[in-house]
């Protein structure tokens, strides 16, 4: 088994394969930890428990964080910098007001209408400055 930094790759019974724990953390090779880790990859067995305690450490976790009793200092520095980034969006989203079909349409009608009342208003206005300047000339 070759040690990378962050991570293990067991290329022995399973492919390549990545011992991840539920909130992300990679394992790394103690003395203490071996003997397990060798175990996880030797055995189908095993490696069908460690999924499953790993699942429902996730499970729990997400319970926690619904229940607002984890919060993001529980993370590890990348999910709590990727869920800090992830809050943020999502409050940006929620002050951003999304139009709807109908009210599109509404708005879209009202800009027809006012450039409508624009374009009278020119013509009307060319009309005054018209007449205007036959009073000027009248005059002179």
């Amino acid at each position: 088994m070759e040690v990378y930094p962050r991570s293990f790759q067991m290329s022995e019974d399973f492919g390549e394969y990545r011992v991840k724990s539920s909130l992300g953390h990679y394992g790394t090779r103690t003395d203490a930890s071996a003997p397990l880790l060798e175990a996880i990859q030797s055995s189908e067995e095993a490696r069908h428990v460690f999924e499953s305690v790993r699942k429902n450490i996730i499970g729990l976790f997400n319970r926690l964080w619904e229940l607002k009793l984890a919060t993001t200092s529980d993370l590890n520095p990348s999910l709590r910098k990727t869920t800090r980034e992830a809050e943020a969006i999502h409050e940006e989203l929620a002050g951003m007001k999304i139009l709807k079909a109908e009210e599109y349409l509404r708005l879209l009608g009202e800009v027809e209408g006012l450039t409508e009342a624009v374009v009278d208003l020119q013509r009307h206005n060319a009309k005054l400055k018209r007449e205007l300047n036959m009073l000027i000339e009248e005059t002179a």
